[in-house]
């Protein structure tokens, strides 16, 4: 079967990759420079999980082995860039440096798995169990690093009401990625009782969090959108969602998945990160 997915997604990450300050810059800087790698970390795992899956689902096998590719060097870069070794001079606190331990540990061995997938052209049910497996691995360990850095960084870094907002507006790019990976298990088959309710899951916190993220929500300690350029951002990306919603509902519902809508869910799901990411890069 052969779709066509475009590959100008590819880029968007590492772009804002480039414009991130230094990460041993000072107070709010330097939280916001951590929060932002460690974030496209997040994305970056959601994306290779789909790849891989669209790869084994043989949806434009080659175009999505070049993604899959493409999305393990910005692995490589992001997690260099909280290790340090961008140039950057980072003592981290134990606790922390133990996460990022496990973040490297866990990602190498994701760039294996990936690189035997490059080297066969194709991606076994093996090899999808592992990279599903340690994707959550690494998703862990990222979760755990913020957490902890939070807790126990020693420079006094700002986290107030803008940065927490700032968070969760990256947390919607990760869950927009996360819905798509959970609707590519029901269409390679793994339309489990746990997939299909991680699926309406994210389908709900999707609906809510883009309302939060315009409007506010005192709830959820969110700020309305600070700008208009961010709100229009914002509801775009809203829009966009709001055309695949009908389709990932109907998937969620029937645990099924029409192998003609794939490609136009994965192309709705490339413009809806581009809006997000131009939404978070206007705060």
């Amino acid at each position: 079967m052969k779709h066509k997915i475009t590959t100008a997604i590819l880029f968007l990450v590492l772009a804002i990759s480039a414009s991130v300050a230094p990460l041993g810059s000072a107070s709010a800087g330097r939280y916001e420079a951590v929060s932002r790698a460690s974030g496209n970390l997040l994305t970056l795992s959601q994306q290779i999980t789909q790849d891989t899956l669209l790869v084994a689902l043989e949806v434009d096998k080659k175009q999505n082995l070049a993604r899959l590719g493409a999305h393990a060097e910005i692995l490589v870069s992001e997690v260099n860039a909280l290790r340090g070794t961008d140039g950057a001079t980072i003592t981290w606190p134990t606790v922390v440096d133990a996460q990022l331990i496990q973040i490297e540990k866990v990602a190498s061995d994701l760039l294996a798995i990936i690189r035997q997938g490059q080297g066969a052209r194709t991606m076994s049910q093996e090899q999808v169990q592992t990279v599903v497996g340690l994707e959550t691995l690494l998703r862990e360990a990222v979760a755990n690093f913020q957490k902890d850095y939070r807790n126990h960084s020693p420079t006094g870094e700002v986290y107030s009401l803008y940065l927490q907002t700032l968070d969760v507006a990256r947390q919607q790019a990760v869950l927009s990625q996360k819905m798509f990976k959970e609707f590519l298990f029901v269409a390679y088959g793994l339309a489990t009782t746990d997939n299909l309710r991680n699926l309406n899951r994210s389908y709900s916190m999707l609906d809510r969090s883009f309302q939060a993220l315009i409007h506010g929500d005192s709830e959820l300690r969110l700020i309305p959108a600070p700008n208009q350029t961010v709100e229009r951002h914002w509801n775009e990306a809203r829009d966009i969602w709001i055309g695949i919603r009908p389709i990932i509902k109907e998937a969620a519902r029937t645990g099924t998945v029409d192998v003609g809508l794939i490609n136009e869910v994965a192309s709705r799901n490339d413009a809806l990160l581009t809006a997000m990411v131009s939404a978070v890069e206007a705060y």
